[in-house]
């Protein structure tokens, strides 16, 4: 397996990362088995959210056990800081962890949704709270609209950015790259394999 660092994160994560969503339709033993196998492979990077129904609660059965060498990301879609600050804990919680490597901001997708996790009361301002209290190590921010996530990757909080790349979604793309590049923020590739399509 080869790493590469992870923007400003300064993490060593693996090329090829473990997405989340799939483990939610299977057993908890079939998934202790797939999320082995992934680390016996290499994979170190472990990308997950608040919404994905129980993926956090496998993801965590497994990871913590090696907590050290494994990087968890997970994400939520609360806008505002209270909401954010609840499912940080949660996230820690169900994990059962007691930090996460990444978290960030689940599907930023427009105008007013930037405006809601800047504001004071926003989410932001509970992601890096919890970074201060080491309940968190990086902030990040995903979503699919180009140009949303070109304007709040300009935000020297932001670390990484995780949008869809792949064969068939490549619109836009050069452009984010483009600016991870000259704000050193972390790329995460999302439905690399365009969702199986």
């Amino acid at each position: 397996m080869n790493y590469r660092r992870l923007g400003k994160t300064g993490l060593q994560v693996s090329v090829v990362g473990f997405g989340g969503i799939p483990i939610q339709r299977i057993d908890a033993s079939s998934a202790e088995k797939i999320v082995n196998r992934a680390i016996e492979l290499g994979i170190n990077f472990f990308d997950t959210a608040r919404g994905y129904t129980d993926s956090e609660e496998k993801l965590g059965a497994v990871l913590k056990k090696n907590r050290e060498q494994m990087i968890i990301a997970t994400k939520s879609m609360s806008r505002y800081r209270k909401g954010m600050a609840e499912d940080i804990d949660k996230s820690l919680k169900t994990m059962g962890v007691d930090y996460i490597d990444l978290y960030q901001m689940h599907n930023v997708k427009d105008k007013a949704a930037i405006e809601q996790v800047l504001d004071e009361d926003g989410a932001l301002a509970a992601l890096k709270e919890a970074k201060e209290k080491g309940k968190i190590g990086h902030i990040g921010v995903t979503g699919h609209i180009k140009d949303v996530l070109l304007e709040i990757m300009q935000n020297e909080e932001i670390e990484t950015v995780q949008f869809p790349f792949n064969p068939v979604e490549t619109e836009g793309a050069l452009k984010l790259f483009e600016m991870a590049e000259k704000v050193d923020c972390g790329v995460i590739a999302m439905k690399p394999m365009a969702g199986g399509a």
